[in-house]
């Protein structure tokens, strides 16, 4: 599941994501979803998938093109310093998916640091550099 904005340049990277693993090919029973900015409305797809890999822009403090991997249970303001670039807060949405009944068995989130948030349809070269090796982690995620 790929989460973001493409008008808000590095912030557009989880969907960048997901169009360059539907070029790629995923193992059969895999489904990619375009999450945008959704919110509360990716409950749906949380219900009913087993396993979900979440990948995002996220502002952890590392240098631009940093990438990050984190499980559901330390996606928490609290204990968790990296936070999600959009609307979409993710903390919330796996809350009411496990008061819902909705949560999957497994929920791995993929994220990487931003170098600029601004109107623009492409990644910094910093992001971009890195977009490979993001689909490449989520692809060991799918297959482990």
């Amino acid at each position: 599941m790929g989460i973001g904005n493409l008008l808000l340049k590095d912030d557009g990277l989880g969907i960048h994501a997901i169009r360059r693993l539907e070029e790629m090919g995923v193992p059969p029973g895999v489904e990619l979803i375009d999450g945008g900015t959704s919110g509360l409305d990716l409950l749906n797809d949380f219900g009913r998938a087993k396993k979900v890999v979440v990948i995002d822009a996220v502002k952890g403090g590392g240098e631009p093109g940093a990438i990050y991997r984190f499980s559901a249970d330390e996606v928490h303001p609290d204990r968790m310093p990296l936070t999600s670039m959009h609307q979409l807060n993710l903390h919330e949405v796996l809350a009411v998916a496990k008061q819902t009944g909705d949560m999957p068995d497994k929920v791995i989130v993929i994220g990487v640091e931003p170098k600029a948030i601004e109107v623009d349809l492409e990644l910094s070269p910093e992001v971009a550099a890195k977009l490979d090796r993001v689909c490449e982690l989520v692809l060991q995620e799918i297959k482990g």
